[in-house]
This record gives C-alpha cells, structure tokens and sequence, in this order.
C-alpha cells in the first residue's frame, strides 16, 4: 500500500495521512485498495500465463479472478464515496438557499 505514495494525484505522505495510523480517511483507504487490487489482478493474470502446472495454473487463475472482482467492488465503493463528498460539497451552496425558501414558506 505505501509503495505508491509518488504516483500522480496522491499526497507524499498519503500513508502518513490518508491510510495510517493517524487521521485515516476512507476514501484514501480505498484508493490503495484499488491500487492494491489492480496490481493483484495484474500479476496473477501474468502468473497464470506462465505456469505450465494445471493445478497452479488454476489456482493462479482462480486469484486473478477474486483479484479483478476485488477491483471492480473497491472501485465502485471508491466511486461511491467520491460520490458522497462531492454532494457534501455542494452543501454550503444549497443550503442558504434551502433555508430562505423554508422562511419564506413558513411565513406564508
């Protein structure tokens, strides 16, 4: 997880800050599982290529498997929770506006 911490978008210390111990955040949580479950995808996928053994060609194909639904459900989760800030966000510009109709109903 803390191996990508230069990669583009992500703090220098996201491991410090975003997934640590100290002021964990979810969403930088799931942006190293994402990480994490791409390069599990990726690796096993290139594993299961190169073993010739049935049984372990199966196991290895069986992880990259789990590893890409692993992918696809931190991706979706992460989605979700960007989905939810930006709608946080948008908050203090709707709420004035909320609150002077809700006056203005109420005094009618």
């Amino acid at each position: 997880m803390h191996g990508h911490a230069h990669q583009e978008g992500v703090h220098p210390h996201s491991s410090w800050f975003g997934c640590g111990w100290f002021f964990a955040s979810p969403r930088a949580c799931l942006e190293d599982v994402v990480r994490d479950a791409r390069d599990a995808a990726h690796f096993s996928a290139h594993i299961a290529g190169m073993v010739h053994t049935r049984s372990a060609k199966a196991w290895a194909q069986q992880a990259a498997s789990r590893s890409a639904e692993a992918l696809d459900q931190s991706t979706n989760a992460l989605k979700e929770i960007m989905r939810a800030e930006a709608w946080q966000n948008t908050m203090p510009l709707v709420a004035p506006a909320w609150e002077e109709r809700r006056r203005r109903v109420d005094f009618l």
